[in-house]
């Protein structure tokens, strides 16, 4: 019985354990407001994706997601899809 009530003690503990993270993406090529939208809207579309702020002037996607459902490069990735990039180009 006693391990019993350690296992669901564990088990009710496994959300803490779950990773909500914040990261911050730089996104080069968008020009508009509506661009910085359809971003928003494709990293939103990712399961794991709790909230995108996607803005233009900053040139950046703040994204809060689940780490156990989705990945930095997979969010990097979306973006991409989407036509931007996530690194500086480089110079000639």
């Amino acid at each position: 019985m006693r391990y019993m009530g350690i296992a669901l003690m564990l088990l009710a503990a496994a959300p803490a354990w779950a990773g909500e993270k914040t990261a911050t993406v730089k996104v080069y090529g968008m020009d508009c407001p509506s661009c910085a939208k359809g971003v928003a809207g494709s990293l939103k579309a990712l399961p794991g994706v709790k909230s995108a702020d996607v803005s233009v002037e900053k040139a950046q996607a703040v994204v809060v997601y689940e780490d156990t459902q989705v990945t930095l490069e997979q969010l990097k990735k979306r973006i991409e899809k989407s036509g931007y990039t996530t690194t500086p180009k480089k110079s000639d």
